[in-house]
């Protein structure tokens, strides 16, 4: 299935071109504000590298990531139930597990990419990373990631049932961008909703990820944001797997796997 993505996007070549011009457009505005800012912002992310510029370097390269995460499954099925594509992949002896990962395979290894090419982009212009803690942010990346998974999984028994996902997953990413610590550490968020922040899960992956990469923190000082992270993965996604198979299970006994 990801090699049948891969085909259908290498045939427009000129749209990936243009996605990666894009990506370079997109990153050096960063570096002028990141640089403009770094004065104002230093003392208030001195926890997260103290950068500014990488600050949010790799805010902007995982917001992306987590939005693929959460919105590629209930577009892919939406899509498949309006071609007849779903039907006949469930009509193979595939697993749920492994249909989620074919579906979505694609655009998290794109986004992955991309995810990569800003650092290095970012690491081009100036921004210091800690190499030696690549191994454990790639971790807490993928761990972030997972985490976010589950809300595709609800949006995409969303769409099964009833056809819609009711913007769940931009409800999602909107939410962790505001209140996540993205483009602002989460200190400056207003008091009367800062603790909304200790349930979003990019607040932990992009704080662990700033302190590894930005600060070459060690494994014991973000061993607290990285258990939060395992947790919402282990606990989310068994919630999200259950939503997934029993919308599933309506369709099939209702007859409406196809209906668009």
């Amino acid at each position: 299935m990801m090699r049948m993505e891969w085909i259908t996007a290498r045939s427009y070549r000129l749209r990936m071109v243009l996605s990666f011009v894009t990506l370079l457009l997109a990153v050096v505005p960063v570096y002028f504000i990141g640089r403009a800012l770094d004065p104002t912002m230093a003392a208030s992310i001195s926890t997260e590298g103290g950068d500014y510029f990488g600050f949010l370097v790799l805010g902007v390269a995982v917001v992306p990531l987590v939005a693929a995460a959460a919105g590629t499954l209930p577009a892919a099925i939406a899509s498949g139930i309006g071609t007849g594509t779903l039907e006949t992949q469930l009509c193979t002896p595939i697993g749920l597990p492994a249909l989620v990962a074919g579906l979505c395979g694609y655009s998290l290894a794109w986004g992955a990419l991309r995810a990569a090419l800003v650092v290095l982009l970012g690491v081009a212009l100036g921004m210091h990373i800690a190499w030696s803690g690549l191994a454990l942010g790639m971790v807490i990346v993928l761990l972030t990631v997972l985490a976010y998974l589950p809300v595709g999984l609800v949006a995409g028994a969303l769409v099964l049932r009833f056809r819609t996902a009711a913007e769940l997953p931009k409800l999602a990413v909107y939410a962790s961008v505001f209140l996540g610590g993205v483009y602002y550490p989460t200190s400056v968020i207003p008091t009367w909703i800062r603790h909304l922040a200790d349930v979003v899960p990019i607040s932990f992956g992009l704080r662990a990820l700033r302190r590894v990469l930005l600060q070459d923190a060690s494994v014991s000082s973000v061993v607290g944001d990285v258990g939060a992270l395992a947790l919402s993965v282990a606990v989310t996604t068994v919630i999200g797997m259950y939503a997934l198979r029993s919308a599933l299970r309506h369709v099939r006994q209702a007859g409406t796997t196809g209906q668009y």
